[in-house]
Formats: structure tokens, C-alpha cells, sequence
């Protein structure tokens, strides 16, 4: 199968890299949803192959109109089908619950992140982590605690 990958690949399967631990409470968090998801996937997956299967060209046709269609439909210039995220990258040192420490610091203000990466990790070096926030304000008062807090960040333009 990764024969077939372009290079789109390693970012669409970026959530496969996660800790299992994690995403198995994310999954059994969300059952129904994720066996509505899975149903809807099979059953476009299965009309997909029989059009291939049946050399139905008509029908084959109308499955790419739509993946065509619904590609053509998301939105542009923002991050995922979501809307805007604004990013906080914070620079932190390798120890023991510094992410506890930094999500501790925000989650204190009454602040949520909608989104969280880790995005590099050198041991012995630190790393940094990605914030998202749904709103320009939070990330800017996010991002003012953490630097009173001592830590280094870099803030999205809006």
C-alpha cells in the first residue's frame, strides 16, 4: 500500500503517529460516531469498487463527480474544514510535565485549545508544541501568560 502514497500521505496520516493509549480513549469516547463514520466510508468504499468491478463507466463517473465535487468545496485558505486556528508555538525544555505545565498555565485563564502538536523533540534539548485557539484574542492572552511564565513563543499573524 505505501507504494501507492503521494506526498500527501504523511500529513493525512499524521494521527497514526499518536500514542495508542490516546487514541484508544478517543475512540471508545466516541463510538457511534465513529461506526456512522466507518458505515459511511464502507458504503462509498463498496459502490467505488463495484463501479470499478462492473467496468460501469457511468457510475464510476458519478462516484469521482462527487470526490471531486466535495474536494472542491473545502474551503481554501484555512486550516482543515474547521475555520481558522491561531497558532501559538511554544518552545520548551525536555523534563517532566512541562506540556502539564503549559496546558496547566492556559487551562488556569479559562482558556481552551482547540488543537495541540507536538511538533519537534530533540532529547536533552526540548522541543516545541503547537497551540491552537479558536480565537485570536485567547491565543494573544495565551501566549502573554506563557511568556510571563518565562516561556518562548512565536504567535501567528492574523
Amino acid at each position: 500500500m505505501l507504494q501507492l502514497a503521494a506526498g500527501g500521505f504523511r500529513d493525512t496520516t499524521r494521527v497514526a503517529s499518536g500514542i495508542e493509549d490516546v487514541w484508544t480513549d478517543i475512540c471508545l469516547t466516541n463510538v457511534e460516531q465513529i461506526s456512522a463514520a466507518l458505515d459511511a466510508f464502507q458504503f462509498e468504499l463498496s459502490r467505488f469498487r463495484r463501479a470499478i468491478e462492473q467496468r460501469d463507466r457511468d457510475q464510476l463517473g458519478d462516484v469521482l463527480k462527487q470526490a471531486r465535487q466535495a474536494r472542491e468545496g473545502l474551503p481554501a485558505k484555512s486550516k482543515g474544514i474547521l475555520g481558522s486556528v491561531f497558532d501559538l508555538v511554544v518552545h520548551v525544555v525536555d523534563r517532566p510535565n512541562v506540556i502539564h505545565e503549559v496546558t496547566g498555565i492556559i487551562g488556569r485563564a479559562n482558556i481552551n485549545i482547540i488543537d495541540i502538536e507536538i511538533l519537534k523533540v530533540r532529547e536533552g534539548e526540548g522541543g516545541t508544541l503547537r497551540l491552537g485557539f479558536e480565537k485570536y484574542e485567547s491565543m494573544v492572552e495565551a501566549g502573554r501568560l506563557l511568556e510571563q511564565a518565562g516561556y518562548r513563543l512565536r504567535r501567528q499573524k492574523p
